[in-house]
Parts: C-alpha cells; sequence; structure tokens
C-alpha cells in the first residue's frame, strides 16, 4: 500500500487511516461482530454534514443508514456504509449553543 491508496486524519496525537484490505484478505463487516460498532469524524458545521451526505449518496452512491438530523440536543449527524458495511458518521455536536452564545 502506498499513500495514494489510503485517506487518514489526525488530531495530532491520534492517526486514523482508511485503505483498501490486501488481495484475498477482504471481510465484510457485519453488524454485531466484535470490533468497531462505528466511527464517527466531527465536522466544522452542520452545512458540512449535509455536503457529506449529498456526497456519499451522490458521488459514491453508498448506503445511508441514518439521514442527516439532530440525533440529540445540538448533535446533527449522517450515518453511512463504507464499502465492507462498516457503519461511519460525520456529525457535528454544539453549533447551535455557540451560535446562541455569540448572540446569533
Amino acid at each position: 500500500m502506498n499513500s495514494r491508496d489510503a485517506i487518514g486524519w489526525t488530531n495530532g496525537i491520534t492517526r486514523f487511516w482508511i485503505s483498501p484490505s490486501e488481495a484475498g484478505r477482504h471481510h465484510h463487516h457485519r453488524t454485531g461482530d466484535v470490533g468497531f460498532h462505528h466511527y464517527a469524524f466531527e465536522l466544522q458545521s452542520r452545512a458540512e454534514v449535509d455536503e457529506l451526505q449529498a456526497f456519499v449518496r451522490d458521488e459514491l452512491k453508498a448506503a445511508i443508514v441514518d439521514p442527516a438530523g439532530e440525533y440529540y440536543d445540538d448533535y446533527y449527524a449522517v450515518f453511512f456504509l463504507d464499502p465492507d458495511g462498516l457503519k461511519l458518521e460525520g456529525m457535528k455536536y454544539g453549533e447551535l449553543t455557540a451560535k446562541a452564545g455569540r448572540g446569533a
């Protein structure tokens, strides 16, 4: 694998990489299996959550498990499946609270 085959994220302490599996080693994720339930990425705004949903649905043609919406108080998210069936989430927490605090 080289860096062109993967995408990664870091917060300066932790790194998370997504890459294709090795040939012949593909395993489709099943909900309830031991391991990850899902992985969430915090985005910059609710608008970015909506943009992610449109990209996942329209460009990637990936399955949207739970559409963009308010799942908890001031917690806006979209849930979708990667090609192996792992549930991924794009979310934004606290945007409305922050705007209310600024008087916006």
